[in-house]
């Protein structure tokens, strides 16, 4: 897809029916002494920005309670991020849709990619062909599984039996964004990562 320019993430879902067999007011993610917030909970989606684009240089955001639900933490977040390359990427993050949605879209100068994470597709469009390809996920994928695995290499890791596939210092670097988009928030400035 040539240049990557600028790219689209969204997620959003109703909170009540994340884990509808628990009260989501008991939830860390209601509770801003517990780390909660839709920022710093579906912080995976700034974290796979970086990776795909590099360093972010700036972050801007409005973010707020919009909703009635029984919470004291944000749940709607809109952040915009200016990346080393040049590149701009919005991300929308919320607890209010009540069809859970999450995607990514590319934008190149020769083409785009649309990844439906919740459909398990990948749409690519490219000037050449000039029509879009579909890539479908296996139907033997297990979400499940990768819970699993993530925990079966965590304790591989403390045993000295791997190494982490993401290091301390990747955590730090997009939770330096994650609180960037809250202090941009709140501030209402665009607020410069080092």
């Amino acid at each position: 897809i040539g240049k990557v320019v600028s790219v689209r993430v969204q997620i959003g879902q109703y909170l009540p029916d994340w884990h509808p067999w628990e009260d989501y007011r008991t939830m860390y993610s209601a509770q801003k002494s517990l780390g909660g917030g839709i920022i710093l909970d579906a912080i995976h989606e700034l974290d796979y920005i970086g990776w795909l684009l590099g360093d972010v240089t700036q972050v801007f955001s409005f973010s707020d309670k919009l909703s009635d639900l029984d919470i004291d933490t944000e749940d709607v977040a809109e952040i915009l991020l200016r990346f080393k390359t040049g590149a701009i990427a919005e991300v929308h993050l919320d607890y209010i849709q009540r069809y859970p949605s999450r995607s990514c879209e590319i934008i190149g100068d020769e083409g785009s990619i649309i990844l439906d994470i919740n459909k398990g597709t990948v749409k690519v469009y490219t000037a050449e062909k000039m029509e879009w390809e579909v890539f479908e996920q296996p139907n033997n994928y297990d979400i499940n599984q990768t819970y699993i695995d993530e925990i079966i290499h965590f304790i591989n890791c403390i045993e000295g039996k791997e190494e982490p596939l993401i290091g301390v210092t990747d955590g730090l670097e997009v939770l330096k964004i994650a609180l960037a988009a809250k202090k941009s928030a709140k501030d209402g400035r665009i607020i410069k990562i080092n």
